[in-house]
């Protein structure tokens, strides 16, 4: 008997592990989400929905700073940011879609896919 109540509590406590994992996810997502609209936001000036070549500019430039880069050494050559806009617009259009952005805050953020 003592056997069989150990085994339920052991039941309970993978189904309640197990129901953890999507908050946490769903948490991550909103997290995502949250730093995406905040992006767009402050990026998407011309408001139509992508970044072009120009706020993706604007974007790097701001992040290298924040990230105690000096600002004469934070702006990029034109190849350095046509590469750098190549990592975030995966499908050539350039153009920088949210999901695109998504991609690239999961990577930074180190969140599996």
């Amino acid at each position: 008997n003592k056997m069989g109540c150990g085994a339920s509590k052991d039941a309970v406590n993978v189904e309640a592990s197990s129901m953890k994992k999507p908050a946490k996810t769903d948490n991550i997502e909103k997290t995502v989400d949250a730093i995406i609209e905040k992006i767009w936001k402050k990026y998407d000036v011309d408001n139509n929905g992508y970044l072009d070549m120009e706020e993706v500019k604007k974007f790097t430039v701001d992040t290298l700073s924040n990230h105690g880069t000096s600002q004469a050494a934070t702006v990029p050559s034109e190849e350095e940011m046509t590469k750098a806009f190549s990592q975030f617009d995966k499908d050539g259009n350039n153009r920088v879609e949210k999901d695109e952005m998504r991609v690239y805050i999961k990577k930074q953020l180190n969140v599996p896919k």
